[in-house]
């Protein structure tokens, strides 16, 4: 593979340098600084890029945020180093889209296990993408059977068939995989309905922890009255109807594992800085009790509200809220993400074909379309309850647009009214200026939202990125 490696430390540059190409034998090209390193990013087809956080000029997170705006973006790892190791950097930096960071000085071992672990993940993408190539050639043509594709589903989430494809959701699995090692750290998912919230909670509680409790809790399913012994347990008496002997609450059934708070916005306020006490303290009183109980947990919380607009607005503890803010992850919409709808799909017809006994081998590409086209409210959920549906009603082979029943509303985001006027000097005008015209304008007035803008433009979200880019000066 070819690596790109910057830092502006010249005996740590040649250390990692001698490191990277000796024993493995990479090809190696080296950057003091981040716009030096932009610039071999864009000669060369790099395959991983590692390199320092703060350096003078731009910094190392500015310059992950244009490689990964590129159209090679999706195909190349950023890993990012520091030595300043606090884990606010290391999560900004996953959020970013890095593929892993290193703190300095660095460690051999923790170099060689980080290389390691990209290349497994570049084994995994490849195989995911051979799997969707071939898949869209066979429904092209109608053709051959569907593979199951476990071994690339169940080498990302042991245990579960579960597909993460578009670059959002790998950027996710990263974020997990450390905060997997945080069990102190609260967790908050926030996401629309059916987007897989509990799904990315298990990946982090998983791993070398799936034997232990993992205890989820739906908030908006308890009465308020009853919330604080649900979720706190109570001593012999603590109330009338009370059993004699008391009872262990959700929090205490989930010591050494983690408890799953969904729906977290629906909360009573007046059981929120008890939660908050619970985070901070790591200890609780059952009601009724005196006796403190010391806890060994991870919390994690998801929710598909916005908690910052609840706490605004009074409808939730600020200080909550910023305390499981620290480990935030914000899972994007099925729509947002098209590259994950087609290896969906055909997991979940594969998963069908075996409940229902049937043979569908083939999505038709006007099928593809139609499945890419719909907004899909509902999120994975409603995409797999769809593709369960289609099997169950239908015999055949070959799933069809006609099948899936599904109604796109094909209303142009800008609205049937909207213009967009240029004036056309006679001495010329640019045509990259035009372009950044049209693109500045159409994200404005579609409220900054790069899906609905690139789909208006009918372009890709790197090409809408760069038309949208300020020019570089002296160009």
């Amino acid at each position: 593979m070819k690596v790109l490696l910057i830092d502006d430390d010249p005996s740590s540059l040649q250390a990692l340098e001698r490191y990277l190409r000796d024993p493995f034998g990479h090809e190696v090209l080296t950057a003091a600084n981040c716009s030096e390193g932009l610039a071999v990013f864009e000669t060369q087809d790099i395959s991983i890029v590692l390199s320092d956080i703060r350096m003078q000029g731009m910094s190392g997170l500015e310059m992950l945020s244009r490689i990964k705006a590129s159209d090679r973006g999706c195909d190349t790892d950023v890993v990012l180093m520091t030595g300043f190791g606090d884990l606010n950097s290391c999560i900004a930096a996953l959020r970013a889209e890095a593929s892993d960071y290193l703190l300095k000085p660095i460690s051999i071992k923790e170099l060689d296990d980080v290389l390691k672990r990209i290349a497994r993940r570049r084994q995994i993408r490849s195989a995911a993408t051979r799997t969707a190539a071939e898949g869209t050639e066979e429904s092209r043509s109608s053709g051959a059977k569907i593979e199951d594709g476990g071994s690339v589903f169940r080498d990302i989430l042991p245990g579960q068939l579960v597909g993460f494809y578009s670059a959002p959701m790998r950027n996710i699995q990263q974020v997990c995989s450390k905060l997997h090692n945080q069990r102190d750290v609260p967790v908050l998912i926030e996401g629309e309905t059916g987007t897989g919230k509990e799904v990315i909670a298990r990946l982090i509680h998983g791993g070398d922890q799936e034997h232990r409790p993992f205890v989820p809790v739906n908030c908006s399913a308890i009465a308020p009255s009853l919330f604080e012994s649900e979720l706190f347990g109570y001593a012999e008496g603590a109330f009338t109807g009370a059993k004699r002997s008391g009872a262990i609450g959700r929090i205490e059934q989930a010591q050494g594992g983690t408890l799953f708070l969904d729906e977290i916005g629906e909360m009573p306020l007046d059981m929120q800085p008890k939660l908050l006490r619970v985070i901070q303290e790591r200890e609780l009183r059952r009601v009724g009790s005196d006796r403190i109980v010391q806890l060994d947990l991870r919390i994690i919380c998801a929710t598909n509200r916005s908690l910052l607009t609840l706490s605004k607005e009074g409808a939730f503890r600020s200080d909550l809220y910023y305390r499981l803010n620290t480990g935030y992850i914000h899972v994007p919409p099925l729509r947002d993400r098209l590259r994950d709808i087609f290896p969906l799909a055909r997991l979940f017809l594969s998963q069908a074909n075996a409940r229902y006994g049937k043979q569908f081998s083939a999505i038709t590409r006007e099928a593809v379309h139609l499945l890419e086209e719909y907004p899909w409210p509902g999120n994975v959920r409603e995409l797999k309850s769809q593709i369960d549906c289609m099997v169950l009603k239908h015999d055949g082979r070959h799933l069809t647009a006609g099948h899936l029943g599904l109604t796109v509303e094909r209303e142009n985001d800008l609205g049937q009214h909207d213009r967009i006027v240029l004036e056309l000097p006679e001495e010329g005008h640019p045509l990259e200026d035009m372009q950044a015209t049209i693109a500045r304008t159409v994200l404005k007035r579609i409220d900054g939202n790069i899906t609905k803008a690139a789909r208006s433009l009918d372009v890709a979200r790197a090409t809408l990125n760069r038309m949208a880019g300020l020019r570089k000066s002296g160009d």
